[in-house]
């Protein structure tokens, strides 16, 4: 559940940012409006492909969980390492696309009233969550070689 959480709240900071920049909005002392910026357009692009890679990757890790729950053979530990490695990865992510769009808002995204703090105090916040640490990577880590030790024997 905590990384559908994380993408989603990634996905309204996404659509705020996109919103904000669609009113016209041009940043103090800027040449253009946000929206006619080459170098808006491009780190807004290069958001958009971090907030696909972490929708992507939680279909792929739903759908091989759910697939192994129907055929019974959803084993705790293995998977339960994996649902951290991947809540560990969105949350991470997650944070960068609204910390990057919190940047694209320019000094009005500062305000109490904006959307981008919230979204972004929002994923601070739940990747504080035990099973978003990235200390969540050493069992992952550990057990990708044992069972690569395994493999080779």
């Amino acid at each position: 559940m905590i990384p559908a959480t994380f993408v989603g709240i990634a996905t309204g900071a996404v659509d705020e940012i996109v919103r904000v920049a669609n009113t016209g909005r041009q940043q103090f002392r800027a040449a253009t409006p946000m929206r006619d910026s080459e170098l808006f357009q491009a780190e807004l692009g290069r958001i958009e492909a971090d907030l696909n890679a972490a929708r992507a990757y939680l279909q792929v890790q739903a759908a091989s969980h759910w697939s192994h729950a129907l055929n019974g053979t959803l084993k705790r530990e293995p998977f339960l390492t994996q649902t951290a490695q991947t809540s560990a990865w969105l949350g991470t992510t997650c944070v960068r696309v609204a910390n990057d769009c919190f940047a694209l808002g320019g000094s009005n995204a500062v305000y109490e009233t904006s959307a981008l703090q919230h979204r972004l105090h929002d994923l601070l916040v739940a990747s504080q969550h035990l099973i978003a640490q990235k200390r969540q990577y050493v069992t992952s880590g550990k057990l990708l070689l044992e069972t690569h030790l395994e493999y080779s024997t």
